[in-house]
């Protein structure tokens, strides 16, 4: 065989060879980082990496510190995103669910800017 194609072949396996436990516990440790910094953003950057390794316990760990904040913020865009993590994994009832609490959100905003 060609040595470009063995490199090839052995670049992904470099990169992505890391141990899935401990890809999986640096995830939530930097998810509670982001959880007590108050940052959803990262959080949910966080539940998508966790969401495309299959690991679904730490998924739903990750999604419920991101609900709170995302809750808390009263953010139309990380509702979206928490719609679309969970229709990603197949949870289509939790998807329609943030969808419309994504609606509400903009339709509340809509009216405060009106008030004002």
């Amino acid at each position: 065989m060609d040595k470009r194609v063995i490199l090839f072949f052995l670049i992904p396996m470099f990169l992505f060879g890391g141990d899935l436990d401990d890809r999986k516990n640096s995830a939530l440790k930097e998810a509670d980082k982001y959880f007590q910094k108050k940052n959803w953003l990262k959080l949910l950057e966080t539940a998508k990496n966790l969401s495309s390794w299959g690991e679904k316990e730490a998924l739903k760990k990750v999604l419920d510190q991101a609900i709170l904040l995302v809750m808390a913020k009263e953010s139309e865009a990380g509702a979206y995103q928490l719609s679309t993590l969970y229709f990603k994994n197949g949870d289509l009832k939790n998807s329609l669910y943030w969808e419309k609490t994504a609606e509400r959100i903009a339709l509340k905003k809509k009216k405060n800017w009106k008030k004002s």
